[in-house]
């Protein structure tokens, strides 16, 4: 009516709903999984920052849905889109933006681990990380405002973890020195109790040391303890659990308990999620390979 046209969308399952509008973009698509199409949507003047982008989103989700349990949709389409200031990307179901200025940064930088390419690892893990919140926020969902550490810490190492297995450990060690740095450039960092509401935060510098930095050392820390086979089988039953559902900080400590004992979990728990104890070996121990 009058040049409108009302759209009705069902979107059974979504967590949330984004919608990206914009002209003019160039499009590569690959499928990443058996059905399911990625497509990476960028500026015409990106073709090798959006082919970088398409390579890691779709290495990403392939790896994840082999690993954490099936993506349900049929597509996945990442975003090069104008992002508000220390905003990298942001998630939503089956769409991720992502900070168009990274791709502008990237676009002829090599595929490299040394500093001249610091702009290539950062946009590789902010993609990986965004894809890894279609698990753990998406399809297994939690208070994000209220409890923000349980998706965004397992998302920041899922992120690392994508890294690793399509650049080896020169691209994890990258990834999780990055993490060890915010928790060692903050006050807090090492202290401050992650399980906190996103209010409880000074400001989001302290928020990303604790919750994304020293978050992302805790799963690794536990993958060590765990070792691979017995750290993915938790992943998975932690995935299968909560599909489609929501959990809380107490379902996730059942689970530590399930997987330490309930000495070892409370232990944990008290140094990493809450600071109290947590030793500067403890946070290198975690970047040992």
């Amino acid at each position: 009516k009058d040049g409108w046209e009302l759209l009705t969308i069902a979107a059974p399952c979504c967590r949330n709903l984004a919608v990206s509008l914009f002209r003019d973009r160039a499009c590569d698509e690959i499928e990443a999984a058996p059905g399911v199409i990625v497509r990476s949507w960028r500026d015409a003047a990106h073709p090798n920052a959006g082919a970088r982008a398409l390579r890691v989103a779709a290495h990403s989700l392939a790896l994840f849905d082999e690993s954490f349990g099936s993506y349900p949709f049929r597509e996945f389409d990442v975003v090069a889109s104008a992002q508000g200031e220390d905003v990298g990307g942001m998630e939503a179901t089956g769409l991720v933006l992502i900070d168009a200025q990274a791709y502008e940064l990237c676009e002829h930088l090599p595929d490299a681990t040394g500093v001249e390419a610091l702009p290539v690892l950062m946009l590789s893990e902010t993609i990986a990380h965004e894809v890894a919140h279609q698990w753990w926020y998406g399809l297994v969902g939690n208070d994000a405002f209220a409890e923000p550490w349980l998706d965004e810490s397992l998302t920041n190492w899922s992120g690392g973890w994508a890294l690793e297995k399509a650049g080896g450990a020169a691209a994890r060690l990258g990834a999780l020195n990055i993490a060890f740095l915010s928790v060692r450039m903050h006050a807090a960092g090492q202290t401050k109790a992650m399980d906190l509401p996103l209010s409880g935060f000074a400001d989001m510098n302290e928020y990303g040391s604790v919750v994304y930095g020293r978050g992302e050392l805790m799963w690794e820390a536990l993958r060590k303890r765990l070792g691979d086979e017995r750290f993915l089988a938790f992943l998975r039953t932690h995935h299968a659990r909560h599909r489609f559902g929501v959990l809380d900080a107490a379902d996730l400590h059942g689970q530590f308990v399930e997987a330490l004992g309930a000495e070892e979990a409370a232990a944990f728990t008290a140094a990493w999620v809450r600071g109290d104890g947590l030793t500067t070996k403890m946070l290198l121990d975690s970047l040992k390979p």
